[in-house]
């Protein structure tokens, strides 16, 4: 008979993170750590042809490494500078419904929505490709039941939140109409050239 011995140990959740203590949470950022891995489970827009959301939150955090150059360089891009919101749509929101009821997600959602619905229109209309800007979640989503608009075990997500792209929109529908966006830290990335940056024309 042969003993093998080994040693049970647990790691930091916030250097060897899932998807929710990563993407939603962003326990590193919280805890000052780096993270050793990230693991892309928790996200919603994986299909069985491709994993649209697994992808989409990596390139949303510049940890995607196989995009080609042109996906950086090639056309020309808009993107809105700006909050998606007033603080009267916020209020108005806030009066109607509780701080954990879901229904004030859903409103205060409905007005960032329809300027994303403009600014898709505009740069189709420009023939530019639309840079997302940072979206925001007032409720998690999970597939199951949220406890006061929160992932059943989390106790630090602060309400509202800067939320992944799959949190509101399902990314397929988005591939299937083809339409050409890019994600919100795409001139952040070391990635995008720099005279993109610099190349600017503002419209108000």
């Amino acid at each position: 008979e042969t003993r093998v011995r080994f040693t049970l140990g647990t790691f930091s959740i916030a250097e060897f993170a899932n998807g929710h203590t990563f993407f939603v949470q962003r326990l590193h950022e919280l805890s000052g750590l780096r993270p050793f891995m990230v693991h892309t489970t928790h996200q919603f827009a994986d299909t069985s042809a491709y994993a649209l959301g697994k992808r989409q939150r990596l390139r949303e955090h510049m940890l995607w490494a196989v995009d080609p150059p042109g996906y950086f360089s090639d056309g020309d891009y808009l993107q809105i500078v700006g909050p998606l919101f007033t603080a009267d749509d916020i209020a108005h929101a806030e009066r109607r419904f509780g701080a954990h009821d879901p229904r004030r997600h859903i409103a205060a959602d409905a007005r960032q929505r329809e300027v994303l619905r403009d600014a898709l229109a505009l740069a189709r209309a420009t023939a530019r490709t639309l840079i997302m800007p940072e979206l925001t979640c007032w409720c998690d989503r999970f597939w199951n039941t949220l406890r006061a608009c929160r992932y059943p075990t989390d106790r630090t997500l602060a309400l509202p939140f800067s939320c992944p792209m799959d949190h509101l929109f399902f990314l397929d529908k988005w591939d299937k109409a083809r339409l050409p966006f890019r994600e919100s830290s795409f001139l952040r990335n070391p990635r995008t050239p720099a005279h993109l940056a610099r190349s600017v024309v503002e419209l108000s």
